[in-house]
């Protein structure tokens, strides 16, 4: 039998603000996990919630930096009603919403997008900025 730690995983929670390693079996589950394909010499990268709920949906592509921190600085009120079970295709500046298990609601913006060696596996590091509405409205404060 293999260990927990084989099959464990860096995923992100919006309510601590931290990144931390879950074991599938853990009764907490972080809000947000990136995960890397590679096929041939593609490599995509999804955003997964940890329960598979319809957690994402895309804001929008940008073609700059600045773009996506225009938009994501003046998007003050989410108005998506569909939300998918994961985001794919996941590329720096794009701007996406995040539904979490507990139907509290994130903001993201993806800055950066690394492939990483790790001990046991390669891995994806993605740097976001992030606002989050801990109570359960739709609209982010200022």
């Amino acid at each position: 039998m293999l260990s927990d730690q084989l099959h464990s995983y860096y995923g992100f929670a919006f309510e601590n603000g931290q990144i931390s390693v879950y074991s599938p079996l853990s009764s907490v589950q972080p809000d947000l996990a990136a995960i890397h394909n590679i096929f041939n010499q593609d490599i995509t990268v999804t955003l997964q919630s940890s329960n598979q709920i319809d957690a994402f949906y895309k804001n929008g592509d940008f073609q700059s930096a600045g773009e996506a921190e225009a938009f994501f600085n003046g998007y003050a009120e989410v108005t998506a009603n569909n939300f998918q079970p994961q985001g794919d295709n996941i590329e720096i500046n794009q701007v996406w919403t995040v539904q979490t298990a507990s139907k509290k609601f994130a903001k993201i913006w993806i800055r950066d997008s690394q492939i990483k060696t790790g001990t046991l596996s390669d891995y994806i590091e993605l740097t976001i900025k992030y606002q989050y509405q801990p109570d359960g409205t739709k609209t982010f404060p200022d």
